[in-house]
């Protein structure tokens, strides 16, 4: 028997685990009608089979080898560009998804900052805000957490003192590097 082609909905793949018929789960059956919920697993299977294609095509990413097409590029901007790429992923997830479901706000403001910093961008607190994709009350207590932990840095608007940018501490773009490094395969020193 032939494997079925990659990003179909019957490719094996990450996507089985998590899309398993959601009808077989505790707690969950006896609310909704076991053909609703099957409809909803084959949904879920058909987007998280569509997703693992997208990812598929997109390089680099961990455990992929380069292609001439898209070779392994050293250096910060490579770096970024992995970090949008995911944090745009993260978003379609949320668009694909009930709401709710995922938040990781302080990674999510971590990487967009990382992202302003090699940009040379500056980010006001509201558009950190904005970027953590959580209430502003919550991104807010993040941000008071990140800040005293050292992660993120506020600097006062020289300008306007009613405003004030944030920016990522050594160590954290040091650690979110690292990270990137690790998942994309970019700069690191391995065999290819």
């Amino acid at each position: 028997m032939r494997p079925a082609p990659e990003g179909s909905p019957e490719h094996p793949s990450h996507a089985d685990a998590f899309a398993a018929p959601i009808e077989h789960r505790s707690g969950i059956d006896s609310a909704y009608p076991a053909h609703e919920l099957t409809a909803l697993s084959s949904k879920a299977r058909a987007i998280a089979g569509a997703l693992d294609g997208i990812v598929a095509r997109q390089a680099p990413v961990a455990g992929c080898p380069p292609t001439r097409a898209n070779p392994r590029i050293a250096g910060s901007a490579a770096l970024a560009m992995v970090a949008k790429q995911y944090l745009r992923h993260r978003r379609m997830r949320d668009a694909l998804f009930p709401t709710g479901l995922f938040a990781d706000p302080a990674w999510d403001l971590l990487l967009d900052l990382y992202v302003a910093g090699v940009e040379r961008r500056r980010i006001s607190i509201s558009s950190a805000c904005i970027a953590a994709a959580v209430p502003s009350t919550t991104a807010l207590r993040w941000i008071a957490v990140l800040e005293s932990k050292g992660l993120i840095l506020r600097i006062a608007d020289s300008k306007d003192r009613r405003r004030a940018y944030l920016t990522l501490g050594a160590q954290a773009s040091r650690s979110i590097e690292a990270w990137l490094q690790d998942m994309s395969g970019i700069g690191s020193t391995g065999a290819d």
